[in-house]
């Protein structure tokens, strides 16, 4: 599973936004789940699934990928976890600590910059 888990992680890389230039939403990053320990920790720490019902699994089926947006200023704190989906291009859950719905700023960073991002870079990929 995590040499699988790997292999996708390295082919969806490049939809990370390591950080945000502009704007209100410059202290953010995407990154993606590396691999199911990261999912595991992600989900202990937010109170929340990621961790278990097998999402590690969605992830090598390739129905969805696991990112994870942070904070620049501690991009190693679990903060928000989004589902997105390869086949609709759309985000399907985002939540941070027990399911909490970000906030505005957050939503916002997520679906006018890295969505339009991730969409663009995905069609680069399966060109």
């Amino acid at each position: 599973l995590y040499k699988q888990f790997a292999v996708i992680v390295e082919k969806y890389i490049s939809l990370q936004k390591v950080k945000s230039d502009k704007g209100p939403f410059q202290g953010y990053a995407i990154v993606i789940a590396r691999s199911p320990a990261e999912l595991m920790r992600e989900g202990d720490i937010l109170n929340h699934c990621v961790g278990k019902m097998g999402y590690d699994q969605k992830m090598v089926r390739e129905e969805s990928l696991i990112f994870f947006v942070r904070n620049t200023a501690t991009p190693d704190v679990p903060f928000i976890t989004v589902e997105y989906s390869l086949k609709s291009k759309k985000i399907l859950q985002c939540y941070g600590y027990k399911h909490a719905r970000p906030d505005d700023n957050v939503m916002t960073f997520i679906n006018k910059t890295w969505l339009p991002y991730a969409n663009k870079t995905l069609k680069k990929i399966a060109a």
